[in-house]
């Protein structure tokens, strides 16, 4: 086995393709544009200073938000399946 072979196998070669890239960027855009609106929609925080929902009409407004951020997102980048997005939010740290 060649020292190449070796790195590829045991120590990960990392490829991000051009359609990761692209899901992990909205992603970001969405948590980035749902939190900023939180804040302004939400009365509290949490312990690491996110917003948090106090009452239905919080909740309420902030899930509707990240619906139609979602949708946004998904018109404008029509060659993104909505599950792809769906597990790049949910995977997005």
């Amino acid at each position: 086995m060649d020292a190449k072979t070796f790195q590829q196998q045991y120590l990960g070669e990392f490829v991000i393709s051009e359609e990761e890239k692209v899901l992990h960027n909205l992603a970001k855009q969405y948590h980035e544009e749902t939190e900023n609106y939180d804040r302004i929609v939400c009365s509290a925080r949490n312990e690491r200073g996110v917003a948090v929902p106090v009452n239905g009409w919080e909740l309420v407004n902030i899930n509707r938000n990240a619906r139609e951020v979602k949708t946004r997102l998904l018109k404008e980048n029509p060659s993104v399946s909505s599950g792809d997005l769906n597990k790049a939010i949910s995977n997005y740290i």
